[in-house]
């Protein structure tokens, strides 16, 4: 679908520049947070499946897999806030 929508940013001719600019933008945001959950929710899953069957003792394992799956949610949140320029932006100004 993100190549479908870049090509398609790219040939719209009703579009303005900032429109497209910022629809560019969203999908590189939607394509940062979809690839996200793989490293924050299925990796930790894939660990503690494998510390189970292997009978891995001791609460690290499973610790640091609750920790990385809790900072699933703030993650996309930050994401959004990096890598929109307008978001980006307008953060940095209430911060300031």
């Amino acid at each position: 679908f993100s190549i479908h929508t870049f090509a398609m940013l790219r040939q719209a001719s009703t579009l303005s520049d900032t429109m497209r600019k910022f629809n560019s933008s969203m999908t590189n945001v939607l394509i940062i947070q979809a690839i996200v959950p793989l490293c924050l929710v299925v990796f930790p899953l894939i660990f503690s499946h494998i510390a189970v069957i292997t009978n891995v003792g001791g609460p690290l394992p499973f610790s640091l897999c609750y920790l990385f799956i809790s900072a699933h949610s703030p993650t996309h949140s930050m994401i959004l806030l990096t890598v929109t320029p307008m978001y980006r932006k307008k953060f940095v100004e209430i911060v300031k």
